[in-house]
């Protein structure tokens, strides 16, 4: 009987400790996922300033680099998404705000999302 009960207390702690690292998991995934979604903000940031200067000096603006930066860092986005099971959103391309497949625009900006 004895037995019984140590092998159900193990169990417990087993899957307590379990659900704990699958917690701890996740949380990872929330802060690299706002840390992408930072730096993403920076990117477009820094593409706006790039092109109002290139506008203001009458210069062909050199965003090439800053475009592709911005476009792996959406994967990325994306990637950490799915990680976290919100595989069922879509990223606004203008502000990368979280919408539900199917929304017609986004909820944080409301720029369309088709």
């Amino acid at each position: 009987m004895e037995r019984d009960t140590w092998s159900d207390i193990r169990r417990m702690f087993d899957s307590a400790a379990a659900k704990t690292g699958d917690a701890i998991a996740c949380s990872r995934l929330r802060l690299e996922r706002a840390r992408c979604l930072n730096r993403l903000s920076a990117l477009y940031e820094e593409l706006g300033r790039a092109s109002y200067f290139a506008a203001v000096r009458s210069e062909e603006p050199c965003t090439a680099e800053l475009v592709e930066r911005i476009t792996t860092k959406r994967r990325e986005l994306e990637q950490l998404c799915t990680g976290l099971g919100e595989a069922g959103t879509v990223i606004c391309p203008f502000c990368a705000g979280q919408n539900p497949t199917g929304s017609a625009c986004c909820g944080d900006c409301g720029a369309p999302l088709s």
